[in-house]
């Protein structure tokens, strides 16, 4: 798991993946595509928006692969700082018919009727 977090995030992410990240809002995500120049894939993610940063799951093993390909389309301007936050957190699908009450003892039962890759960030 990638942390993207600072003040450019959202376009820093939107100019470097296949996604408009610049329209998401915090509790939305999406899955999005990073590619090389000649259109290689690097890794496809599920972006999650938060308030202040955003999470990139990332296939298992390829965080330090994505954050050296991020960091080189860092410019010096650019407020973007990129972390490997795999060992602070834990993520967690729901999926069939009991979803909603586990999703309502989290006390997150406000997602399962939102879009695909909504969250609920728990601490």
């Amino acid at each position: 798991m990638i942390e993207v977090s600072d003040s450019d995030r959202l376009q820093f992410l939107h100019n470097q993946s296949t996604n408009d990240f610049k329209s998401l809002k915090p509790g939305q995500g999406c899955d999005t595509v990073f590619l090389t120049s000649t259109a290689r894939t690097i890794d496809l993610a599920t972006a999650y928006v938060l308030e202040d940063s955003i999470l990139l799951l990332v296939s298992p093993n390829t965080q330090e692969k994505v954050i050296k390909f991020l960091d080189r389309y860092i410019f010096f301007a650019d407020r973007v700082k990129l972390s490997d936050v795999t060992a602070q957190i834990a993520t967690l699908s729901l999926i069939g018919e009991g979803s909603r009450a586990v999703l309502q003892k989290l006390g997150a039962a406000e997602i399962s009727d939102r879009p695909y890759a909504s969250h609920h960030y728990l601490t």
